[in-house]
């Protein structure tokens, strides 16, 4: 960050670090998908 400049924390749904691991745990949106019985667009 240029200028000392500082960001705020960014707050995230649980839902929201749910998908982050499954992501992390290298699934795909099609995978994730399935297994949290959402749609693939909402991914």
């Amino acid at each position: 960050m240029a200028g000392g400049e500082s960001q705020s924390p960014v707050s995230l749904s649980e839902r929201e670090l749910q998908i982050i691991d499954l992501v992390a745990a290298g699934l795909t949106n099609q995978e994730i998908a399935e297994k949290l019985e959402i749609s693939k667009r909402t991914v």
